[in-house]
């Protein structure tokens, strides 16, 4: 009896959300939206410059396909930076 009731609290423990409400428990991964994740805070982040940096540097030739491929490399890289290769 005692290694089931043992075995239920470990279930409950790792099962993620154990308090409804604000609280989540245990469960590190208990955001209500993926914009509280820091991986999607740097994502943004690098997408917004990198997009400013591309503005500036291609003015009137930016376009749809650069803006794409900044948002793809930056999904890919957080880290990504714009470069015009010649």
């Amino acid at each position: 009896m005692k290694n089931l009731i043992n075995s239920i609290m470990v279930l409950v423990f790792l099962s993620g959300c154990v308090f409804p409400g604000p609280s989540c428990g245990y469960d590190v991964n208990c955001n209500k939206d993926i914009s509280n994740t820091a991986w999607y805070k740097k994502r943004t982040s690098c997408i917004n410059v990198q997009q400013n940096i591309a503005k500036k540097l291609l003015q009137q030739n930016y376009n749809e396909r650069i803006d794409s491929e900044i948002y793809s490399e930056c999904v890919k890289n957080t880290d990504y930076k714009f470069k015009i290769i010649n």
